[in-house]
């Protein structure tokens, strides 16, 4: 008999590459319920026919954001009704993280299902992000006293409800120690984000399209432009490289008008170049126009300096060297197989790495990111999730 899955996702799907892959990957053996937030009109061409795609309204009130910034662990308990009636007897719910493992755990305790906990980050070490890293004196205390709230609250009920979980799958080594440290299971799987094999070619020309001369040398990064991710010391790189150097700023976020700003304010216009993000499904096509990529992380909490960043597995792919910030998910990839350069998220440190590859030969870290795709690629990762849904 055909399994049925549920995937609980607390946010959009169009722009959530592991989810995707992840979806993709259970279709072929499975039907797939997605229930999720903030769709757009383009989703329904994400995923075959084994697959539907339930967008769920998200109420904006008084009580919601009481619960965002207290017992944010219940925001997404709204899927619960929702769920229950499409009348199904779903073999798994697929709870990505900690906002989902709450109503996943009550649709269980209904239909009798197994819940799969997929922690793609430390969720309660993330909670400082909630808030403004600047503000007035009487708002920063009401912000530290909210956070703290958040994190007694969040953590209890974290370990509470991972011990009802029948399963549970992260993303990294770093984060497996983490949790294994934290909740003493000793059967966390790991799946990372990395693409699939590649057999495209076809490269976008960064240089014709903007007018470039041919001795120009692309840095790109690509992602979401929010915190944790030294995106202005990046911005302030571009100050000490080399005449010839362009950066290529792929993506949307919460950072993007102040990147733009800090741009003009260095009168670095001439240099950086903002792309608006681009289809996940086109993603690629992009990186492999680059000569180099940039993955930078700042430790503004624990999760951000655990992480494994789905880009450095794109750089891979797209056989482009990797300049990353050196915490320990970065040092393990990219020592392993010599796919870069590690650095300090310092603005002049940043810089010396890109001029220094802006003179090498990138022939040897093509080499190097072909042998490393083979190790890590989508293809090797889903065999995880086929074997947690096959019982």
């Amino acid at each position: 008999m055909v399994k049925r899955v549920a995937v609980l996702l607390n946010g959009p799907i169009a722009s959530d590459s592991r989810v995707i892959r992840e979806i993709n990957t259970m279709s072929r053996v499975a039907s797939v319920d997605l229930f999720y937030v903030d769709g757009k009109n383009t989703d329904s061409s994400i995923f075959g026919d084994n697959v539907r795609l339930f967008c769920c309204e998200r109420t904006e009130n008084l009580l919601v954001k009481i619960i965002r910034h207290s017992c944010f662990y219940n925001e997404f308990m709204f899927y619960v009704p929702i769920v229950l009636k499409q009348c199904v007897a779903y073999d798994y719910i697929w709870a990505n993280d900690l906002p989902d493992l709450k109503p996943a755990l009550k649709i269980k305790k209904i239909l009798g299902s197994k819940v799969i906990y997929d922690s793609h980050e430390i969720f309660v070490g993330t909670l400082n992000q909630f808030f403004p890293s600047k503000a007035k004196w009487y708002k920063s205390i009401m912000h530290k006293a909210a956070l703290f709230v958040m994190t007694k609250l969040g953590d209890c009920a974290e370990k509470k409800m991972v011990k009802r979980a029948d399963k549970f799958v992260t993303t990294s080594t770093s984060f497996k120690e983490y949790f294994h440290n934290k909740f003493h299971r000793d059967d966390i799987s790991i799946v990372m984000n990395c693409p699939n094999v590649q057999t495209a070619e076809d490269s976008f020309d960064f240089r014709a399209e903007y007018g470039l001369p041919q001795g120009s040398f692309i840095t790109l990064f690509q992602g979401r432009l929010n915190a944790g991710r030294a995106l202005i010391e990046m911005i302030e790189s571009m100050k000490y490289v080399k005449d010839n150097v362009h950066l290529f700023v792929i993506g949307d976020g919460s950072l993007k008008n102040d990147m733009q700003q800090r741009t003009v304010d260095l009168s670095l216009q001439n240099k950086i170049h903002f792309i608006d993000e681009v289809p996940s499904s086109e993603l690629l096509k992009y990186t492999r126009g680059a000569d180099v990529g940039i993955n930078l992380q700042a430790s503004i909490n624990i999760s951000k300096h655990l992480a494994s960043a789905n880009k450095l597995f794109e750089y891979t792919h797209s056989g482009i060297p990797t300049i990353g910030s050196n915490v320990p998910e970065n040092k393990l990839v990219i020592e392993k197989y010599d796919l870069g350069v590690l650095v300090d998220n310092d603005p002049k440190e940043i810089a010396d790495a890109i001029n220094k590859m802006s003179d090498a030969d990138l022939s040897k870290y093509r080499d190097n990111c072909k042998k490393a795709a083979k190790e890590y690629n989508w293809e090797n990762q889903e065999k995880v999730i086929l074997d947690l849904i096959s019982d």
